[in-house]
């Protein structure tokens, strides 16, 4: 449909239909949730499950030091983990 976006390699395109082409897509700009990475690539990076190293560093830099089980450090990365999750995956590609 018209002006919808989509991530295509962390790149938003917006659909601009034309009277010759119907399914042009202009460049938008970066994806501003793939962070350098395409949607599904960054998803897949972030969805994986981190280490028991990861986990416990993530619960130092927590105010609860890990020992309250509801606390969102130990539900989800926080943003150092997802920083170095990052980080990661760029040195493998």
């Amino acid at each position: 449909m018209r002006g919808d976006t989509r991530c295509i390699d962390g790149r938003l395109f917006r659909h601009e239909p034309q009277r010759d082409d119907p399914e042009f897509e202009c460049d938008a700009g970066p994806c501003p949730e793939g962070e350098g990475f395409g949607c599904d690539e960054y998803e897949s990076i972030m969805n994986q499950l981190i280490t028991s190293e990861e986990m416990t560093a993530q619960a130092l830099r927590c105010g609860c030091r890990g020992v309250d089980d509801l606390c969102v450090c130990q539900n989800a990365t926080d943003k150092i983990t997802r920083r170095e999750l990052l980080f990661r995956a760029t040195e493998r590609s």
